[in-house]
C-alpha cells in the first residue's frame, strides 16, 4: 500500500513542498503568458501532471495558488481578483489570506492583529468566487462576518 495515496498534496505556485519546478516568471514568459495568475496556473498544471505520474489520485490533490510568497501587492490583488481561473483545473482551491502582508500594504497597519477586517473582507470575496478552503487565524470573526453577509444578501 502506497502511503502517498492517503495524503492530500497541497502546493502553491512557487514550488513549495519540495516539488521540482522552473521559476514561474521565466516559465510564463517563455510560454507567452503575461499575468501572475496565468503563470501560476500553468505551473500548477505541470505539477498536477507530475503528481499523477507518481500515482497521486485526483481526489487527493488540493491547489494553493500561494498568496504572498514573494509576490508584490499588484500580483496578490490580481491573483485574488482572478482566483476563479483555477476552478478550470478541477481541484479544490485553498487560499491562505489570513493576516497577510497585502492587507498591511492596503490599510497601512503593520500589526498582524489589526488585519482581521482585511482578512474577513478578502475571505468573503474568495468564498463568493468559489474558493472551498480558507486558512484562517480568526475563525469566530470570519464566521460572524459571513453570517452577517449572508443575511444581508438574503433580503
Amino acid at each position: 500500500m502506497n502511503p502517498l495515496n492517503h495524503v492530500a498534496i497541497i502546493m502553491d505556485g512557487n514550488g513549495r513542498w519540495g516539488l521540482k519546478h522552473k521559476n514561474s516568471r521565466n516559465a510564463g514568459h517563455k510560454a507567452g503568458l503575461n499575468t501572475v495568475e496565468k503563470i501560476i496556473k500553468e505551473t500548477i498544471k505541470h505539477k498536477i501532471k507530475f503528481l499523477k505520474t507518481i500515482g497521486i489520485k485526483h481526489n487527493n490533490i488540493i491547489i494553493d495558488p500561494g498568496i504572498g510568497f514573494g509576490k508584490n501587492l499588484k500580483h496578490n490583488m490580481n491573483l485574488i481578483s482572478n482566483i476563479s481561473i483555477f476552478h478550470s483545473l478541477g481541484f479544490p482551491i485553498l487560499v491562505g489570506n489570513s493576516r497577510k502582508r497585502f492587507i498591511k500594504e492596503i490599510v497601512g497597519k503593520n500589526d498582524t492583529n489589526s488585519r482581521i477586517g482585511g482578512t474577513v473582507a478578502s475571505s468573503i470575496y474568495l468564498m463568493m468566487q468559489g474558493v472551498q478552503i480558507l486558512r484562517i487565524h480568526d475563525v469566530n470573526e470570519l464566521l460572524q462576518g459571513v453570517k452577517v453577509f449572508k443575511e444581508i444578501i438574503k433580503n
